[in-house]
């Protein structure tokens, strides 16, 4: 009899009320969800990739800082932050690489004495920006478009990280094609491996209701 009863009190408000009227709207809203019964409220999930992408680049920032200039190859050494913040963006999304360039960089950038703070860390944000640009147009599958985007975006930085330094430091500006060339190449061989663990990351802990920007 109640349900009955609020079904009719919902039969005459529509006779009193006009069809565009707000307040007829919000009692049909609070009727027809009342009488379904109560709402379970979703909590986004925070995704566990970003807390990893941030981890990746802070081992790549140590990596790259002390380990890697050891053993340069034909005088050149891998960009290991770009690898991991370019293809957390386009593999995992573009919060993780935002964040893994951040963290990458503003490290990197304290464990280079000559280099001044925010110097590497503003040039990281700007060539993750371009390959956030591409992500948003991308299709799903974007592991091999990682890779790819590592290469055309080695020079990016170089060029972007020369600038800055010349404008900010009155640096000399001393740019090698030759060892760019080969960076990007091995940038390239890392990105294969570090998109193919982003992938199995991002099946395992990634949120299917997240949103590329």
């Amino acid at each position: 009899m109640k349900q009955l009863g609020r079904h009719a009190n919902a039969v005459v408000l529509s006779g009193l009320l006009p069809p565009r009227f707000p307040l007829r709207r919000l009692y049909f809203q609070w009727h027809f969800s009342a009488a379904a019964g109560p709402r379970r409220h979703v909590t986004p999930e925070f995704p566990l990739t970003i807390p990893f992408a941030a981890l990746m680049a802070l081992l790549a920032a140590l990596l790259e800082t002390t380990v890697l200039p050891e053993i340069p190859i034909v005088g050149a050494t891998p960009d290991l932050v770009l690898v991991v913040a370019v293809t957390a963006t386009l593999v995992l999304g573009i919060e993780d690489g935002l964040v893994a360039a951040f963290v990458g960089g503003l490290l990197t950038d304290m464990l280079i004495p000559q280099r001044p703070l925010g110097a590497g860390t503003l040039a990281l944000l700007l060539t993750v920006g371009i390959a956030a640009a591409v992500a948003r147009v991308a299709g799903p599958s974007r592991r091999w478009l990682a890779v790819a985007m590592t290469v055309v975006l080695t020079p990016v930085l170089h060029v972007l990280l020369t600038l800055i330094l010349v404008f900010t430091e009155g640096a000399p500006i001393a740019f090698n094609f030759a060892a760019v060339l080969v960076a990007a190449f091995l940038n390239a061989l890392l990105a294969l491996v570090i998109a193919t663990l982003f992938g199995a990351l991002e099946n395992r802990f990634g949120s299917p209701e997240r949103a590329d920007w």
